[in-house]
């Protein structure tokens, strides 16, 4: 039995010399350049009007391997939200009330910085969840106001109207197309009330805006 033992082990040896190289293997950092798609809205009060506004993100990420199916990814990105609003306003025209179209786009620039935990499921396949803060550095509310006479249209700064940080998280599928290519699936979820104008419900309670983007990414390792 002892024998039969021995030649087992002999005979498993240079597979197990073999595992034991891959798994000592050093992992090696990765880091690149990602940019892409945004599909962005605000979910809150009053928002049955508010549609989605397609905008980009662009930024670096460094990917720290912990093991072969699990590592830590970093991230600085610029990213444009915000949302847009499609409604109708009542107007006087000459003393006779009327209705006008208004047209609002809400451009909300960030620096966001997600640290996400990714899990490859297979070699190529991963799932990336994790915390997200923004820095908010510009936001511009564009109007247009359109009736049966008169077309209206202007651009202003809003920023006093929104926090300067915002907290989220962040989940995700992401794809490795080639060694140097990648592919990633976003959903930013706003977690923070962005909103700090004097405006209040009807209840006179607080109104909350929160920042809601689908991200489609294309990444490359340097």
């Amino acid at each position: 039995m002892k024998k039969i033992t021995f030649l087992v082990v002999l005979m498993c040896f240079p597979y197990l010399i073999n595992a034991q190289k891959e798994t000592s293997a050093p992992l090696s950092v990765l880091g690149g350049l990602k940019g892409g798609l945004n599909v962005a809205t605000i979910a809150g009060e009053g928002d049955s009007d508010v549609t989605s506004r397609i905008s980009f993100h662009l930024g670096f990420f460094a990917e720290f391997p912990v093991s072969s199916k699990f590592s830590f990814q970093p991230e600085l990105l610029f990213s444009s939200q915000g949302a847009r609003e499609n409604t109708f306003i009542q107007t006087n025209i000459n003393g006779f009330p009327t209705f006008a179209k208004s047209d609002i786009i809400l451009r909300l620039n960030y620096i966001n910085v997600p640290v996400l935990a990714k899990y490859y499921l297979a070699d190529r396949f991963s799932i990336e969840v994790g915390p997200q803060v923004g820095f908010l550095i510009t936001a511009r509310a564009e109007f247009e106001n359109e009736d049966e006479q008169f077309t209206i249209k202007g651009e202003d700064s809003v920023i006093d109207n929104f926090k300067t940080i915002d907290f989220g998280a962040v989940f995700g599928l992401g794809f490795k197309v080639t060694e140097k290519v990648n592919f990633s699936i976003r959903y930013n979820l706003g977690l923070s009330n962005i909103y700090k104008g004097e405006e209040l419900n009807e209840d006179a309670s607080e109104i909350e805006f929160r920042n809601r983007v689908f991200q489609f990414s294309l990444g490359f390792n340097f």
